[in-house]
Formats: C-alpha cells, sequence, structure tokens
C-alpha cells in the first residue's frame, strides 16, 4: 500500500546500500527501525552506530521515525542508555 501510493521502501543490508541514504540532500519522510530487537546485549558498534546516529538526524530534521519492538540502541534488560539510540517518535511492538 505505502509503495503503491507513492512511496519508496529501500532495504539497508551492509554499508554499501546506506551510503546513498545517507548523502541524500533531503531527509525521508518516513524511517522505520527494525536494526535491532530486545536481544541487544551491548552497544552498536560500526555501520549499526552510524545507522542508529543517522536515523537520529533525520528524526531531529521532521521525520517520522517509527521503531519495532524498541528504539535501536536501547538494551531492553536496563534502564541506562550509554551508546546512541533511536530518537523514535513511535514504538510498535507486537505480542500473542
Amino acid at each position: 500500500a505505502f509503495e503503491s501510493s507513492g512511496g519508496t521502501v529501500t532495504e539497508v543490508t551492509d554499508a554499501a546500500a546506506f551510503e546513498p541514504l545517507r548523502e541524500r540532500p533531503d531527509a525521508p519522510q518516513v524511517v522505520v527501525d527494525a536494526v535491532f530487537g530486545t536481544g541487544l546485549r551491548e552497544a552498536p558498534t560500526g555501520i549499526f552506530a552510524s545507522v542508529i546516529e543517522q536515523m537520529t538526524a533525520w528524526s531531529l530534521e521532521g521525520a517520522h521515525v517509527v521503531a519495532v519492538d524498541l528504539p535501536s540502541g536501547l538494551l531492553a534488560d536496563s534502564s541506562a542508555c550509554d551508546s546512541p539510540a533511536v530518537l523514535a517518535e513511535l514504538t510498535i511492538t507486537f505480542g500473542k
């Protein structure tokens, strides 16, 4: 439905796929954060930290950022946040 209404979906699977998005002159309108879920046990590094920082930058530029389960970078088992974490406008979770 999103694509049929004119939206574009870009799946980022590695650093090479992420670079063209980072270099865009305009911020995306909607970003879905599904990088990490509840199993994250340590601070993200490398490309993962870069993607998280970019999603937060887009959020600050006005993009609607939606996180799946919890914003990436947050540890589900702790209230501490010593690493970059996505600044999500909305978090959606699933249950039975």
